[in-house]
């Protein structure tokens, strides 16, 4: 009976640095191009933002990291004109800088 130890004797032949190589490329496959928002859509989170602020509601903003989408809910506590960023307080009290060029998305909670 042939005994074969399948991808194993496969492993030998690859450097550390194939490897690297090969998730890499595994990772930037599902990375997302930096979207860019027209004037209405500015407008429409201007507005969004603003109403929140006045009546203390809690946002979903999504953003834009290394080519990936995340999502951060809470409260704005600031919004800093002169650093074009948003300061975010959670739920658990713990604060965040989002800066505006990688903001995508507002959203009421």
């Amino acid at each position: 009976m042939i005994r074969d130890r399948g991808n194993i004797k496969w492993t030998a032949m690859m450097l550390p640095e194939h490897v690297q190589m090969v998730r890499e490329v595994y990772q930037n496959q599902n990375k997302i191009p930096k979207p860019k928002l027209d004037e209405q859509a500015w407008e429409e989170i201007g507005l969004t933002v603003q109403d929140a602020v006045e009546n203390n509601k809690q946002l979903a903003f999504t953003y834009w990291q290394n080519g990936y989408f995340e999502t951060l809910v809470g409260h704005v506590h600031l919004v800093d004109i002169n650093r074009k960023q948003f300061r975010i307080v959670d739920q658990f009290q713990e604060r965040y800088h989002l800066k505006f060029e990688n903001l995508v998305d507002v959203r009421e909670v």
